[in-house]
């Protein structure tokens, strides 16, 4: 499998509650296949993310619907934003870049987030990001927030922080 190692100074992604449950919710959606989607926002945070057609229609396999990203590219710039990445599921497996993920990831400046369904009573719902730096994913930190609040944040799977 692909290394996913984390580096001292681990990248930091805000992203609010809401557009999690949103990735969540397709992963479900598409059960048993791969959903996949487009993530919307600056480099610092997703602001939403919004889902994409899988052409392959695989349980280990994903191909965005280029007619959906070109829809994003365009909303996006109309709001002044960015299409900053893409999402995906892993049905049954963690969210750890497959090594097929790997194969087929072409560009380092975009975000890869990966979320992992609750599939099972002993399992819970699971999200990973990552980017790619030369042949492997670096993990990027993934941190709760909304802007409309306090910038106190929670970090997945992590302690607490304060980005004031």
């Amino acid at each position: 499998m692909p290394d996913a190692s984390e580096s001292e100074s681990e990248p930091v992604v805000e992203i609010a509650s809401s557009v999690l449950g949103e990735m969540f919710a397709h992963a479900r959606d598409a059960l048993p296949n791969e959903c996949c989607g487009l993530l919307v926002g600056t480099e610092a945070r997703i602001e939403r993310a919004e889902r994409a057609r899988n052409l392959k229609a695989s349980p280990t396999r994903y191909e965005i619907d280029p007619a959906d990203h070109f829809r994003s590219i365009r909303g996006a710039r109309a709001e002044g934003l960015s299409v900053i990445g893409a999402y995906h599921s892993h049905p049954r497996t963690a969210p750890e870049p497959s090594p097929t993920d790997l194969i087929e990831a072409s560009d380092s400046a975009l975000l890869c987030v990966i979320v992992s369904p609750a599939t099972g009573e002993a399992l819970g719902e699971q999200v990973g990001g990552f980017r790619l730096v030369e042949d492997r994913f670096v993990r990027v930190a993934l941190v709760v927030g909304d802007s409309r609040r306090p910038r106190t944040t929670r970090s997945i799977g992590g302690e607490p922080r304060s980005t004031a």
